[in-house]
């Protein structure tokens, strides 16, 4: 028996698969009560408010910046808080790429440790990039 896949669980192909499965679904819980949170505070500052009388609802573009989610946080506006907890459901699976990366090192698995260094940069470049 290998002793070292009972002291590392990295080491073992299921166990890792298990640790990244917990990584997805602690994003996904910490992402959703955040996104709840920030509905309850949102339906509590506007709720009241009289909704628009849109004829047509037209998308806009409107990039997000960190600094301004933190300022809204601090503030305690409800948007701020679904923009966060958006940012870190779509973060999630960045963080079980990442999480990948490191169980393929321990591994001793390059190939598969560069295949998912490669889709990270991927992830990062395209979360980062400004539409046109």
């Amino acid at each position: 028996m290998n002793t070292n896949s009972i002291s590392n669980p990295i080491s073992n192909g299921r166990q890792t698969e298990i640790l990244l499965a917990k990584v997805l679904l602690f994003g996904l819980k910490i992402s959703l009560f955040i996104v709840t949170v920030g509905g309850f505070l949102f339906l509590k500052q506007h709720g009241a408010e009289e909704p628009p009388a849109y004829a047509m609802l037209i998308g806009q573009i409107n990039p997000i910046k960190i600094s301004t989610i933190l300022d809204g946080l601090r503030q305690g506006d409800g948007i701020a808080f679904i923009e966060l907890g958006l940012f870190l459901l779509v973060a999630t699976p960045v963080m079980r790429v990442g999480a990948s990366i490191y169980a393929f090192a321990i591994r001793k698995d390059a190939t598969y440790a560069l295949i998912a260094s490669t889709v990270l940069v991927i992830l990062i470049a395209g979360l980062f990039s400004t539409p046109r």
